[in-house]
């Protein structure tokens, strides 16, 4: 016996013998020292099948943009349109055509106090006849007819006939002189119509007043003073007063 030989059946004994097998593709080693008894079967380890890992898709950002002065459309707010009221004109434009128009309404064009027109005109200078200028061209067609009925030396209101005197001084005077005494008496002098002077119109129950010291004789003449007021503002086209 070789030395070879002598060699494998020491190795047989020590590992035993090897078996390949065709079908299962394992090789089956019997007896030897190491040899523990038959093996089970192992089974190829197979690793579960992973899915490919996707990413939940998101929407593509995108970042606010803040609106320009140009694109910016501002809700819609209904703003009412103010209404621009022309407030009617209490005192008017008093100057010699309109104290002329005044006149002419109750005096008619051949009046004789239409020649002094500008002086009446001038008298609203003065506060009482600004806020009262009806009165002017009133009170003389109420006492003179506008001047076609004169009584009183050169005196187209009656002014002061009463008072010891006035009647004598008045007859040297010229019509204008008389008529500017009558002005200023009511506007500032006279101390008998001081409560009058209130800065603005007189109301329906002063003008009545008024006419009682005025004319102090004729009950009528308050109502005639109203009256004729409203007449006169609603033929200039005037607001009424309140």
């Amino acid at each position: 016996m070789s030395i070879l030989d002598t060699l494998n059946k020491i190795a047989t004994k020590v590992l035993g013998t090897s078996t390949y097998n065709t079908q299962t593709k394992q090789t089956v080693r019997e007896g030897g020292w190491f040899d523990k008894g038959p093996q089970p079967e192992q089974q190829q380890y197979n690793p579960p099948v992973t899915q490919t890992y996707q990413p939940t898709p998101t929407q593509e950002y995108k970042p606010t943009v803040a609106p320009t002065k140009s694109d910016y459309s501002p809700q819609s707010t209904i703003t009412a349109t103010p209404q621009v009221t022309t407030q009617p004109q209490t005192t008017p434009s008093l100057d010699n055509n309109t104290l002329t128009k005044m006149v002419d309404i109750y005096g008619g064009k051949d009046s004789k106090l239409l020649s002094y027109s500008q002086q009446l005109a001038d008298a609203t200078k003065h506060d009482f006849w600004k806020n009262n200028p009806e009165l002017l061209a009133l009170i003389p067609h109420l006492e003179t007819g506008s001047g076609r009925y004169i009584t009183r030396p050169n005196n187209f209101t009656n002014w002061g006939i009463n008072y010891p005197g006035n009647n004598e001084e008045f007859a040297k005077m010229t019509p204008a002189e008389v008529l500017q005494k009558f002005i200023d008496g009511i506007a500032s002098n006279s101390p008998y119509y001081e409560k009058f002077r209130t800065g603005a119109p007189l109301t329906d129950q002063e003008l009545l007043e008024f006419a009682k010291v005025y004319e102090p004789a004729n009950p009528d003449y308050g109502p005639n003073l109203v009256n004729g007021r409203k007449h006169i503002r609603n033929t200039m086209g005037w607001p009424e007063l309140s």
